[in-house]
């Protein structure tokens, strides 16, 4: 069984019930175990309780949404982030009901040709990266810099980084955050360290060169281990690992980093979506539809050099395409989405063979022509979005995989967010939907 017990840990800590950045917390595991009322039980209930307009373009819907505190932040296509009540009931009316912005704030504008940026939230700060090539922080409360009616705000800082920047992870005081320059960067989470001015920006702690740009719909997003201190990146065909803290091998002025490890899948494995990482295992989705499992620490698999070079410790091989990284229980299964449900081992023993490892799945649903975006784990099921043949929102239980009723959307759907009671995704055709029993 692998350890998941940082994440819950990490959940428990910061809210009751939460759902901060991209996959629920700096794992990005999908996973939210603070989540009662969406269940197995509770799902032939399930129904809209409100939906908001939040523009798409271009085929992108808005990005995915983040919700602390009662507060669900989302990112729209029109380079706009807003902030509604989760609840649906401030700012909110009509039957059915309708929910404007508690606040809005311009991320820079829209990023044309790519998703827009998923928000990150600790509690109070919000952050998102913007097409201009900025990241910035507003006040996740909405009030300084925060004014008028409807209320705007302006950013507590902005970092101009380069290119078009990605959705940003948060954890031990530092903010992680790619960019289509092909960089990846640290910086203060605080708006201290390496910061000044007025308007304030600020400078990155450390940066790195992965060369990976805009991948196959789903901006790159940085994992990060507690454990091991470690921030792991995707590269075009592999993974990079870097030392969180900016020490190991990293020199210079202003400061640059080079790997502790990297996995190279090889020049036709293409990386899709961003790693998951689950106790000592840091997954990564390539486009052919395997998963490699990589171990985080950079020793089992991997030579004695620096930076060490790692293989897979198995590959989880699910035969169908896939469009991001597993979602992970608490007992360490992993359930992969793409053009089908797939559970697989969680150490890399049941249905695993051969040398190299390779592992198929314990148990797999049909979606029936369908392909699912990166599902989420809440209570006894896995939730995910189908976005081909029929556009829906499905369940499945954990374990057997049976399917659970599956509801019609009506419009190409993004990726789920479960919190407070309350299922949030976006949809193409520009709107925030929120279901709940």
């Amino acid at each position: 069984m692998r350890r998941i017990a940082p994440l819950v840990a990490f959940l428990l800590l910061v809210c009751t019930g939460c759902w901060v950045e991209v996959g629920a917390g700096p794992w990005h595991a999908n996973f939210n175990p603070t989540e009662h009322a969406v269940n197995g039980a509770s799902w032939g209930a399930l129904h809209q309780a409100w939906a908001a307009s939040v523009p798409a373009q271009g085929g992108f819907g808005a990005s995915s949404t983040v919700v602390l505190d009662g507060v669900a932040y989302i990112n729209g296509h029109d380079g706009v982030l807003r902030a509604f009540d989760a609840s649906g009931t401030s700012s909110c009316s009509g039957t059915p009901t309708t929910c404007t912005p508690l606040w809005t704030a311009s991320t820079g504008g829209a990023p044309g040709s790519q998703p827009a940026s998923d928000p990150a939230v600790d509690g109070s700060r919000v952050f998102v990266g913007g097409g201009d090539g900025n990241l910035y922080a507003f006040d996740a409360a909405g009030k300084q810099g925060c004014s008028g009616t409807p209320k705007t705000c302006t950013p507590l800082w902005t970092a101009p980084l380069g290119g078009s920047v990605y959705a940003p992870t948060i954890t031990g005081g530092r903010i992680f955050v790619g960019s289509s320059d092909g960089n990846l960067y640290a910086l203060d989470e605080g708006g201290n360290t390496n910061c000044s001015g007025a308007p304030k920006h600020c400078a990155p702690l450390w940066s790195a060169t992965t060369g990976v740009k805009y991948n196959i719909g789903v901006l790159q997003t940085p994992a990060v281990d507690g454990d091991f201190d470690l921030v792991v990146y995707p590269g075009p065909h592999g993974l990079f690992a870097f030392d969180a803290a900016g020490n190991t091998n990293c020199s210079g002025v202003p400061k640059v980093c080079t790997p502790q490890w990297e996995a190279d899948f090889g020049p036709n494995s293409q990386t899709v979506g961003y790693p998951v990482i689950a106790g000592r295992i840091v997954y990564q989705a390539l486009l052919s539809g395997d998963v490699a499992a990589i171990d985080t620490a950079g020793v089992l698999g991997c030579t004695n050099a620096n930076p060490a070079v790692c293989m897979p410790r198995w590959t989880d091989r699910t035969g169908n395409v896939a469009y991001g990284g597993p979602a992970v229980g608490a007992d360490g299964t992993a359930y992969m989405t793409g053009g089908v449900v797939a559970s697989f081992s969680g150490d890399g023993t049941t249905g695993c063979s051969g040398t190299p490892v390779v592992c198929t799945p314990v148990h797999t649903a049909s979606l029936n022509g369908g392909l699912a975006l990166p599902g989420a784990i809440v209570g006894d099921v896995v939730i995910m979005t189908i976005f081909a043949g029929n556009s829906s929102l499905a369940a499945f239980r954990l374990g057997t995989l049976s399917p659970l009723t599956k509801y019609g959307i009506g419009s190409l759907p993004g990726v789920v967010t479960i919190d407070a009671g309350t299922v949030f995704f976006p949809t193409t055709d520009g709107f925030l939907h929120a279901w709940h029993p």
